[in-house]
Protein backbone atom coordinates (compact mmCIF):
# COMPACT_ATOMS: atom_id res chain seq x y z
CA UNK A 1 0.00 0.00 0.00
CA UNK A 2 1.44 3.41 -0.77
CA UNK A 3 1.44 6.59 0.98
CA UNK A 4 1.16 10.31 -0.31
CA UNK A 5 3.64 12.12 1.99
CA UNK A 6 3.38 15.67 1.49
CA UNK A 7 6.80 18.15 2.02
CA UNK A 8 6.03 21.09 3.86
CA UNK A 9 7.55 23.95 1.39
CA UNK A 10 8.66 26.66 3.30
CA UNK A 11 8.64 30.30 1.47
CA UNK A 12 11.00 33.23 2.88
CA UNK A 13 9.63 36.30 4.78
CA UNK A 14 8.54 38.95 2.27
CA UNK A 15 11.34 41.14 1.26
CA UNK A 16 11.20 44.26 3.46
CA UNK A 17 11.51 47.62 1.47
CA UNK A 18 14.71 49.59 1.66
CA UNK A 19 12.86 52.53 2.97
CA UNK A 20 10.56 52.67 5.62
CA UNK A 21 9.29 55.90 4.76
CA UNK A 22 9.36 58.63 2.15
CA UNK A 23 11.36 61.11 4.10
CA UNK A 24 13.86 57.72 4.87
CA UNK A 25 14.38 57.68 0.68
CA UNK A 26 14.62 61.50 -0.03
CA UNK A 27 16.92 61.55 2.84
CA UNK A 28 19.36 58.93 1.39
CA UNK A 29 19.02 60.59 -1.95
CA UNK A 30 20.32 64.10 -0.52
CA UNK A 31 22.78 62.69 1.01
CA UNK A 32 23.99 60.81 -1.86
CA UNK A 33 23.68 64.37 -4.29
CA UNK A 34 25.34 65.85 -1.45
CA UNK A 35 28.55 63.74 -1.57
CA UNK A 36 28.60 63.28 -4.95
CA UNK A 37 28.18 67.50 -5.21
CA UNK A 38 30.35 67.84 -2.73
CA UNK A 39 34.08 69.22 -4.94
CA UNK A 40 31.75 72.08 -6.67
CA UNK A 41 29.31 72.94 -3.55
CA UNK A 42 32.92 73.66 -1.71
CA UNK A 43 34.15 75.34 -4.19
CA UNK A 44 31.07 77.68 -4.50
CA UNK A 45 30.30 78.23 -1.41
CA UNK A 46 34.29 78.45 0.04
CA UNK A 47 36.18 79.66 -2.97
CA UNK A 48 39.71 78.23 -3.44
CA UNK A 49 40.41 76.26 -0.68
CA UNK A 50 44.06 74.83 -2.24
CA UNK A 51 45.71 76.54 1.54
CA UNK A 52 43.66 74.13 3.29
CA UNK A 53 44.32 71.11 0.98
CA UNK A 54 48.03 71.98 1.27
CA UNK A 55 47.69 72.14 5.18
CA UNK A 56 45.16 68.72 4.87
CA UNK A 57 47.26 66.92 3.14
CA UNK A 58 48.33 63.55 4.28
CA UNK A 59 51.79 62.93 5.61
CA UNK A 60 52.85 59.81 3.83
CA UNK A 61 52.61 62.14 0.60
CA UNK A 62 55.85 64.53 1.31
CA UNK A 63 56.86 67.52 3.30
CA UNK A 64 53.47 69.95 3.03
CA UNK A 65 53.92 71.27 6.03
CA UNK A 66 57.21 73.00 4.57
CA UNK A 67 55.43 73.47 1.00
CA UNK A 68 52.32 75.24 2.95
CA UNK A 69 54.18 77.53 4.58
CA UNK A 70 56.30 78.03 1.31
CA UNK A 71 53.50 78.86 -0.97
CA UNK A 72 51.29 80.49 1.12
CA UNK A 73 53.01 82.41 4.38
CA UNK A 74 56.51 83.44 3.29
CA UNK A 75 56.60 86.28 0.93
CA UNK A 76 59.59 86.46 -0.42
CA UNK A 77 61.38 86.20 -4.16
CA UNK A 78 62.32 82.96 -4.87
CA UNK A 79 65.46 82.86 -6.54
CA UNK A 80 65.72 78.96 -7.13
CA UNK A 81 62.53 76.78 -6.84
CA UNK A 82 63.62 73.19 -7.12
CA UNK A 83 60.51 70.82 -8.08
CA UNK A 84 61.84 67.56 -6.68
CA UNK A 85 60.66 63.74 -6.55
CA UNK A 86 62.12 61.77 -3.99
CA UNK A 87 65.84 61.07 -5.58
CA UNK A 88 66.16 64.81 -5.70
CA UNK A 89 64.74 65.65 -2.46
CA UNK A 90 66.87 63.20 -0.74
CA UNK A 91 69.98 63.90 -3.17
CA UNK A 92 70.54 67.75 -2.90
CA UNK A 93 70.47 69.99 -0.05
CA UNK A 94 68.18 72.94 -0.09
CA UNK A 95 69.30 74.26 2.68
CA UNK A 96 72.94 74.15 2.41
CA UNK A 97 72.51 75.72 -1.36
CA UNK A 98 70.48 78.41 0.32
CA UNK A 99 73.63 79.37 2.56
CA UNK A 100 76.02 78.98 -0.49
CA UNK A 101 74.15 81.07 -2.52
CA UNK A 102 73.59 83.88 -0.13
CA UNK A 103 77.44 84.08 0.19
CA UNK A 104 78.15 84.57 -3.83
CA UNK A 105 75.32 86.83 -4.19
CA UNK A 106 76.51 89.33 -1.13
CA UNK A 107 72.46 89.36 0.26
CA UNK A 108 69.81 86.93 1.64
CA UNK A 109 69.03 84.01 -1.27
CA UNK A 110 66.10 81.98 -0.87
CA UNK A 111 65.61 78.77 -1.54
CA UNK A 112 62.36 76.59 -2.28
CA UNK A 113 61.91 72.49 -2.70
CA UNK A 114 58.76 71.29 -3.66
CA UNK A 115 58.38 67.53 -3.57
CA UNK A 116 56.88 64.53 -4.44
CA UNK A 117 57.01 60.57 -3.42
CA UNK A 118 56.06 59.42 -6.69
CA UNK A 119 57.44 59.77 -9.78
CA UNK A 120 54.98 61.47 -12.01
CA UNK A 121 54.63 64.60 -14.26
CA UNK A 122 51.63 66.03 -13.02
CA UNK A 123 52.08 66.81 -9.49
CA UNK A 124 55.04 69.40 -10.26
CA UNK A 125 52.92 70.56 -12.11
CA UNK A 126 50.22 71.57 -9.94
CA UNK A 127 52.49 72.99 -7.13
CA UNK A 128 54.49 75.26 -9.49
CA UNK A 129 51.35 76.61 -10.81
CA UNK A 130 49.87 77.52 -7.41
CA UNK A 131 53.44 78.78 -6.06
CA UNK A 132 53.33 81.41 -9.04
CA UNK A 133 50.19 82.65 -8.34
CA UNK A 134 51.72 84.20 -4.82
CA UNK A 135 55.76 84.46 -5.43
CA UNK A 136 58.30 85.47 -8.02
CA UNK A 137 60.40 82.13 -8.70
CA UNK A 138 63.70 83.37 -11.02
CA UNK A 139 64.84 79.94 -11.37
CA UNK A 140 63.07 76.56 -11.54
CA UNK A 141 65.15 73.21 -11.65
CA UNK A 142 63.54 70.38 -12.01
CA UNK A 143 64.36 66.51 -12.75
CA UNK A 144 63.65 64.08 -15.35
CA UNK A 145 61.20 60.88 -14.25
CA UNK A 146 64.07 57.92 -14.26
CA UNK A 147 64.08 54.96 -16.00
CA UNK A 148 63.90 51.34 -14.29
CA UNK A 149 62.77 53.68 -11.37
CA UNK A 150 59.19 52.00 -10.83
CA UNK A 151 56.12 51.78 -12.84
CA UNK A 152 54.41 54.56 -14.51
CA UNK A 153 51.63 55.65 -12.90
CA UNK A 154 48.70 57.47 -14.75
CA UNK A 155 47.68 59.76 -11.84
CA UNK A 156 50.01 60.50 -8.63
CA UNK A 157 48.49 58.84 -6.15
CA UNK A 158 47.70 62.38 -3.59
CA UNK A 159 46.84 64.03 -6.55
CA UNK A 160 43.05 64.01 -5.69
CA UNK A 161 43.97 65.96 -2.25
CA UNK A 162 45.35 68.80 -3.53
CA UNK A 163 42.95 69.59 -7.06
CA UNK A 164 40.29 71.67 -7.07
CA UNK A 165 37.23 70.37 -8.89
CA UNK A 166 37.34 72.70 -11.71
CA UNK A 167 41.37 72.60 -11.58
CA UNK A 168 42.06 70.81 -15.30
CA UNK A 169 39.56 73.61 -17.34
CA UNK A 170 41.28 76.30 -19.17
CA UNK A 171 45.40 75.97 -20.16
CA UNK A 172 47.37 73.47 -18.95
CA UNK A 173 47.22 70.19 -19.93
CA UNK A 174 44.95 68.24 -22.40
CA UNK A 175 43.36 65.57 -20.54
CA UNK A 176 41.13 62.60 -22.15
CA UNK A 177 37.33 63.01 -20.67
CA UNK A 178 38.05 59.94 -18.94
CA UNK A 179 40.81 61.21 -16.68
CA UNK A 180 38.99 63.89 -15.55
CA UNK A 181 36.28 61.23 -14.42
CA UNK A 182 38.88 59.77 -12.73
CA UNK A 183 39.63 63.03 -11.42
CA UNK A 184 36.47 63.96 -10.48
CA UNK A 185 35.84 60.47 -8.57
CA UNK A 186 38.91 60.54 -6.21
CA UNK A 187 37.71 64.39 -5.55
CA UNK A 188 34.79 62.95 -4.03
CA UNK A 189 36.40 60.91 -1.43
CA UNK A 190 39.29 63.49 -0.80
CA UNK A 191 36.67 66.67 -0.14
CA UNK A 192 35.77 65.45 3.56
CA UNK A 193 38.74 65.72 4.57
CA UNK A 194 38.66 69.64 3.41
CA UNK A 195 35.38 69.98 4.69
CA UNK A 196 36.95 69.21 7.84
CA UNK A 197 39.83 71.33 7.32
CA UNK A 198 37.65 74.96 6.56
CA UNK A 199 36.55 74.61 10.35
CA UNK A 200 39.68 73.43 11.83
CA UNK A 201 42.20 76.37 11.23
CA UNK A 202 44.84 74.55 13.37
CA UNK A 203 48.65 76.64 12.98
CA UNK A 204 51.38 74.62 11.15
CA UNK A 205 54.86 74.43 12.56
CA UNK A 206 57.41 75.97 10.77
CA UNK A 207 59.70 73.14 9.01
CA UNK A 208 63.37 73.17 9.85
CA UNK A 209 64.94 72.64 6.58
CA UNK A 210 63.97 73.65 2.76
CA UNK A 211 62.13 71.01 1.71
CA UNK A 212 65.22 68.20 1.53
CA UNK A 213 65.25 64.67 3.10
CA UNK A 214 67.78 63.41 4.46
CA UNK A 215 68.42 60.02 4.75
CA UNK A 216 71.20 58.17 7.15
CA UNK A 217 70.38 54.85 6.19
CA UNK A 218 72.77 52.49 5.09
CA UNK A 219 72.33 50.48 1.25
CA UNK A 220 69.33 48.01 1.89
CA UNK A 221 68.94 48.51 5.62
CA UNK A 222 72.43 48.17 6.25
CA UNK A 223 73.79 49.86 8.73
CA UNK A 224 74.99 53.74 7.93
CA UNK A 225 78.41 54.91 7.75
CA UNK A 226 79.64 58.52 7.42
CA UNK A 227 81.93 58.67 4.65
CA UNK A 228 84.35 61.89 4.13
CA UNK A 229 83.04 62.63 0.27
CA UNK A 230 85.43 65.75 0.00
CA UNK A 231 88.30 64.08 -1.47
CA UNK A 232 86.72 62.69 -4.62
CA UNK A 233 87.02 64.15 -8.13
CA UNK A 234 84.32 64.36 -11.03
CA UNK A 235 84.74 64.66 -14.60
CA UNK A 236 82.80 67.13 -17.02
CA UNK A 237 78.60 67.60 -16.44
CA UNK A 238 77.10 67.01 -19.69
CA UNK A 239 75.13 69.25 -21.43
CA UNK A 240 72.52 68.45 -23.47
CA UNK A 241 72.37 71.80 -25.34
CA UNK A 242 76.43 71.06 -25.67
CA UNK A 243 76.70 67.71 -25.87
CA UNK A 244 73.60 65.63 -26.95
CA UNK A 245 75.75 62.58 -28.10
CA UNK A 246 76.13 61.92 -23.83
CA UNK A 247 72.61 61.40 -23.89
CA UNK A 248 70.29 58.96 -25.41
CA UNK A 249 66.66 57.93 -25.37
CA UNK A 250 64.70 54.87 -23.98
CA UNK A 251 63.49 52.20 -23.49
CA UNK A 252 60.89 53.27 -21.75
CA UNK A 253 59.02 56.44 -23.13
CA UNK A 254 57.25 58.96 -21.20
CA UNK A 255 53.44 57.52 -21.04
CA UNK A 256 51.12 59.89 -23.34
CA UNK A 257 49.77 61.73 -19.58
CA UNK A 258 52.80 61.98 -18.23
CA UNK A 259 54.55 63.76 -21.24
CA UNK A 260 51.37 66.19 -21.54
CA UNK A 261 52.13 67.13 -18.31
CA UNK A 262 55.93 67.80 -18.67
CA UNK A 263 54.90 69.95 -22.10
CA UNK A 264 52.61 71.83 -19.53
CA UNK A 265 55.10 72.92 -16.78
CA UNK A 266 57.58 74.06 -19.74
CA UNK A 267 54.86 75.63 -21.49
CA UNK A 268 53.75 77.70 -18.03
CA UNK A 269 57.59 78.41 -17.36
CA UNK A 270 57.76 79.99 -20.66
CA UNK A 271 54.91 81.66 -20.85
CA UNK A 272 56.12 83.49 -17.31
CA UNK A 273 59.75 84.05 -19.31
CA UNK A 274 60.94 81.97 -15.79
CA UNK A 275 64.36 80.31 -16.85
CA UNK A 276 64.55 76.68 -16.06
CA UNK A 277 67.02 73.76 -16.13
CA UNK A 278 65.80 69.93 -16.16
CA UNK A 279 68.34 67.66 -14.32
CA UNK A 280 69.00 64.24 -14.96
CA UNK A 281 69.73 62.29 -11.36
CA UNK A 282 72.43 59.66 -11.15
CA UNK A 283 71.60 56.43 -9.80
CA UNK A 284 73.49 52.63 -9.09
CA UNK A 285 71.58 51.20 -12.21
CA UNK A 286 73.63 53.41 -14.68
CA UNK A 287 77.13 52.67 -13.32
CA UNK A 288 77.69 49.88 -16.75
CA UNK A 289 76.27 52.50 -19.07
CA UNK A 290 78.24 54.76 -21.30
CA UNK A 291 74.67 57.07 -21.71
CA UNK A 292 73.28 59.18 -19.91
CA UNK A 293 69.38 57.63 -20.57
CA UNK A 294 66.27 59.62 -21.15
CA UNK A 295 62.78 58.89 -21.34
CA UNK A 296 61.91 62.07 -23.20
CA UNK A 297 63.17 62.55 -26.94
CA UNK A 298 64.54 66.39 -25.65
CA UNK A 299 64.97 67.31 -28.94
CA UNK A 300 61.08 67.21 -30.03
CA UNK A 301 60.49 69.37 -27.07
CA UNK A 302 63.74 71.92 -25.91
CA UNK A 303 64.12 74.96 -28.30
CA UNK A 304 67.92 76.50 -28.42
CA UNK A 305 67.70 78.07 -25.33
CA UNK A 306 66.73 75.28 -22.91
CA UNK A 307 68.87 72.79 -21.46
CA UNK A 308 69.39 69.31 -19.31
CA UNK A 309 72.07 68.54 -17.45
CA UNK A 310 73.41 65.06 -16.21
CA UNK A 311 76.78 62.84 -15.31
CA UNK A 312 78.06 59.92 -17.15
CA UNK A 313 78.76 57.40 -14.60
CA UNK A 314 82.46 57.07 -15.32
CA UNK A 315 82.73 61.16 -14.68
CA UNK A 316 80.58 61.21 -11.59
CA UNK A 317 81.98 58.44 -9.69
CA UNK A 318 85.11 58.36 -10.93
CA UNK A 319 87.62 55.71 -9.15
CA UNK A 320 85.20 54.94 -6.53
CA UNK A 321 84.99 51.44 -5.51
CA UNK A 322 81.65 48.74 -4.91
CA UNK A 323 81.62 50.05 -1.15
CA UNK A 324 82.15 53.74 -1.76
CA UNK A 325 79.44 53.61 -4.28
CA UNK A 326 76.92 51.84 -1.89
CA UNK A 327 77.97 54.35 0.93
CA UNK A 328 76.36 57.07 -1.14
CA UNK A 329 72.63 55.03 -1.51
CA UNK A 330 69.85 53.98 0.70
CA UNK A 331 68.68 52.15 -2.12
CA UNK A 332 69.23 51.91 -6.29
CA UNK A 333 68.05 55.10 -6.89
CA UNK A 334 68.21 57.29 -4.09
CA UNK A 335 70.79 58.93 -2.13
CA UNK A 336 71.92 58.86 1.52
CA UNK A 337 73.35 61.47 3.79
CA UNK A 338 76.52 60.69 2.46
CA UNK A 339 75.42 60.99 -1.52
CA UNK A 340 73.83 63.93 -0.55
CA UNK A 341 76.81 66.00 0.61
CA UNK A 342 79.17 64.72 -2.00
CA UNK A 343 76.28 65.41 -4.97
CA UNK A 344 74.91 68.74 -3.26
CA UNK A 345 79.03 69.82 -3.57
CA UNK A 346 79.01 69.04 -6.77
CA UNK A 347 75.26 70.71 -8.00
CA UNK A 348 76.11 73.90 -5.65
CA UNK A 349 78.68 75.59 -7.74
CA UNK A 350 76.60 74.50 -11.28
CA UNK A 351 73.30 75.92 -9.77
CA UNK A 352 74.75 79.19 -8.62
CA UNK A 353 76.42 80.08 -11.75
Amino acid sequence: MESNTSMAVIQPPPMQPPFRTELGKWSFIVLILFFLSLPITLHWVFGDLKEVKYRMMPLEAGDYTFMHNAIFEEKEDIDVLILAQSPLQGGFNASRFEQYLSGRLGRKAVVVMLNSNWQSEDMPFYMLSDILKYRKVKLVVFQSMLINYQDDIEVNPYLHYLLNWNEWKGPGPKLETGIRARYYSSLILAEPRTLLGVFDQGTLENSSNRGEMLVTQGFFESPYQPMPMGSFKIGPISHYSQSPDDFMAGPGQLTAYNMEYLKSTINLLKARHISFLVLHMPTLLELTQNKIRERVKWHEIFTSEDDLIGFLPQRLFVKMDRSHLQGMFWDPVHFNANGNEYFTNIMMPILAD
